[in-house]
C-alpha cells in the first residue's frame, strides 16, 4: 500500500469507465503520483484549472504528503467560503476540487475508473492500471524522465493510450478532446502481462538449462564426462559463464 498511495487489504472494482468521466456536468480529472505526491502537484493543479477549470472537477490524490493535502484543502475551503462577488476566477474553480490523502485501494480505483483522464508521472503501475480501466493517461517526458519510465512513454504514444506533454504544468488546451480520442484506442486494449511475464521467465529458464549441458561437457570434472551430475539448482547464465541459480 505505501508504494502506490493506497491502503492495502481492499482491491476495489476494475469496471472500465464508460461515461468519459462526466460528473454533474463536469469532466473528472485525477492527479495521481502514487504514494507521495510531489510539491509541484499544486502547480500542476493550478495550471489545469487555469485552462480547463470551467469544464473539470479536479481530484488530487496526495498519498502520504500531508503537507500538500492541507495546502490544497485550504485552497478548496477558501474557494467555497468566499462570497461569490469577491472571489477570483481561479479560486472559484478550486471550489469543485476533491483533495484526498492516503486512501484505500477501492477508493483509488473508484476515482480512476470514473475519470476523463489521469495525470501523473510515467510510472508503469499507474499507467497500466489506467489502461485496464480504459482511462487515458496524461504524462510528461523530458530531461528528468528516468530510463525505466521512457518505455512507458513510448508505449502510451505507440498505442494511443495517453497524452505526452513536455511538462504537466503545460498540458495542451485541447486536453479533454485528445483524451476522448485516446479512449477510442483503449476500447481494444487488453492486458495479458501476467501471462506474458510467466512465459518470458519460462523461456529464460529453458534457455539457461539448454546452455548448461554444453558448458558442463566442456568443463573438466563436470557433467557426464566423469560420471558426476551437475550441482542441484545450478544453471548457466546467459553469457555462458559461471552457473546461475534460478
Amino acid at each position: 500500500g505505501a508504494d502506490d498511495g493506497r491502503e492495502s487489504g481492499s482491491q476495489g472494482s476494475t469496471t472500465p469507465s464508460v461515461n468519459g468521466g462526466l460528473v454533474n456536468g463536469l469532466r473528472k480529472v485525477v492527479i495521481f503520483f502514487g504514494g507521495f505526491a510531489p510539491p509541484r502537484t499544486s502547480a500542476i493543479a493550478d495550471a489545469l484549472l487555469h485552462v480547463h477549470g470551467a469544464r473539470v472537477q479536479l481530484i488530487v490524490l496526495c498519498g502520504r504528503n500531508e503537507e500538500l493535502r492541507k495546502k490544497l484543502q485550504d485552497k478548496v475551503d477558501k474557494a467555497r467560503s468566499a462570497p461569490g462577488a469577491h472571489q477570483a476566477w481561479r479560486e472559484r474553480k478550486w471550489s469543485h476540487a476533491v483533495i484526498e490523502g492516503f486512501v484505500p485501494a477501492a477508493r483509488v480505483v473508484e476515482h480512476l475508473a470514473g475519470a476523463a483522464c489521469v495525470v501523473g508521472k510515467p510510472g508503469p503501475g499507474a499507467a497500466s492500471e489506467a489502461a485496464v480501466l480504459r482511462v487515458p493517461f496524461v504524462t510528461e517526458v523530458g530531461r528528468d524522465t528516468m530510463p525505466q519510465e521512457r518505455c512507458v512513454v513510448d508505449w502510451l504514444v505507440q498505442g494511443g493510450y495517453g497524452i505526452v506533454a513536455p511538462s504537466l504544468e503545460r498540458c495542451p488546451a485541447d486536453l479533454l478532446e485528445q483524451a476522448d480520442e485516446c479512449r477510442q484506442a483503449l476500447r481494444g486494449y487488453s492486458n495479458h502481462a501476467v501471462f506474458q511475464v510467466a512465459a518470458r521467465v519460462r523461456a529464460c529458464v529453458l534457455a539457461a538449462r539448454g546452455a548448461e549441458a554444453p558448458a558442463a561437457a566442456a568443463t573438466p570434472g563436470a557433467g557426464s564426462g566423469n560420471g558426476k551430475a551437475p550441482r542441484a539448482g545450478a544453471r548457466a547464465n546467459f553469457s555462458g559463464g559461471q552457473p546461475l541459480r534460478v
